[in-house]
């Protein structure tokens, strides 16, 4: 199988090496091109992808092309779509896009793959969807192109409905949670020398659960003073902080503008117990419940789970083991790439 990956390195870098190596580990990196935007072409030509970029006159020779950027003023995206070619067209979406119906409603397009696709949404919870999705990141695209907007594009966005976010509401739409490409070739080891019971390194401005969570954790290092605890609000480089996750038995994950996080996937890998919120987002093949992770509805849940866990006994190596072994399984960029996108394509 050939594959074109068309715009993926562009909007994460960090999610688009995990979904290339993906299809690379899967097809063989021979057979995986990339056709970029003009505008971003001396970006690609510098990187890992150089040797392999192709353009528009090309497309015939694939057979399935990956579609992950969309902007209001990509020709070259309008051309792929409507290129005359028999190959299987599927879009990534890395950071929910707010033209989702446009792009899931293309005649061209097989299935839509989603970062954040909700088990379910309340009306409450389709207002935000609706700021935050549709206004938040079209007054980004406005700021860059004020200059070659038109009314149309003002109005677009209030017809794109939220339940194409919501698991079943459309059967082209299927989930594609974010990942986490290792730095390190082997994940740590789980054992019982790990420096801090707890982790938690979070900017809690502007983001209310972050708030609450981080007040608690604050809260959770006044109980439990025997305790070594590390709670701060960042400031590290990547690789000082993979080393704390990586010398925690516990870490919390909790949401940033999206549910959908990296810290999720990477203090699984690193060998710390995952302390996370129920997320309301589809993830296939989630951590467990008091197997594989610990996870709270309720933030007062979490003060007797840690001390169950992580002060009165060693059950929080057995989570972390499990949560590890889940991830190596389920979430590698190979594992994800066939089973949760391949596996739809015949």
């Amino acid at each position: 199988m050939k594959v074109l990956l068309h715009g993926l390195y562009l909007d994460s870098k960090a999610y688009a090496d995990y979904v290339s190596r993906g299809f690379e580990e899967n097809v063989g990196i021979r057979n995986v091109s990339v056709m970029v935007p003009n505008i971003y072409k001396r970006d690609a030509e510098g990187s890992r992808f150089s040797d392999r970029l192709v353009d528009i006159g090309e497309i015939d020779k694939f057979d399935l092309i990956v579609l992950s950027y969309h902007s209001l003023f990509d020709t070259k995206l309008t051309e792929v779509l409507n290129s005359n070619t028999s190959a299987t067209k599927i879009y990534i979406d890395q950071e929910d896009n707010f033209f989702i119906k446009n792009i899931a409603n293309h005649k061209e397009i097989k299935y839509y793959f989603k970062r954040e696709l909700y088990q379910s949404m309340s009306a409450l919870h389709k207002l935000e969807w609706t700021i935050r999705y549709v206004y938040g990141n079209y007054w980004v695209t406005y700021k860059g192109n004020r200059h070659r907007m038109k009314i149309k594009h003002f109005i677009s966005p209030l017809f794109q409905p939220c339940g194409y976010a919501v698991q079943g509401r459309n059967q082209k739409v299927k989930p594609f949670p974010l990942a986490y490409t290792p730095t390190v070739k082997s994940p740590p080891k789980v054992n019982s020398n790990r420096k801090y019971d707890l982790s938690l390194i979070a900017n809690p401005q502007n983001i209310g659960e972050r708030k609450k969570v981080y007040r608690f954790a604050l809260g959770l290092k006044d109980s439990f003073p025997e305790s070594d605890f590390l709670i701060s609000k960042g400031g590290y480089s990547k690789e000082e902080y993979l080393n704390i996750l990586a010398d925690s038995k516990s870490s919390v994950s909790v949401r940033g503008y999206g549910y959908d996080t990296y810290r999720y996937w990477e203090i699984a890998y690193h060998g710390a117990m995952l302390i996370s919120q129920r997320l309301p987002i589809v993830i296939p093949d989630n951590f467990i419940d008091d197997t594989s992770a610990i996870f709270f509805s309720r933030i007062d849940e979490l003060r007797e789970k840690f001390k169950k866990t992580v002060v009165d006994s060693n059950e929080w190596q057995e989570i972390a083991r499990s949560a590890q072994k889940r991830y190596l399984k389920y979430h590698t960029a190979k594992a994800r790439i066939k089973n949760q996108i391949l596996k739809y394509i015949k």
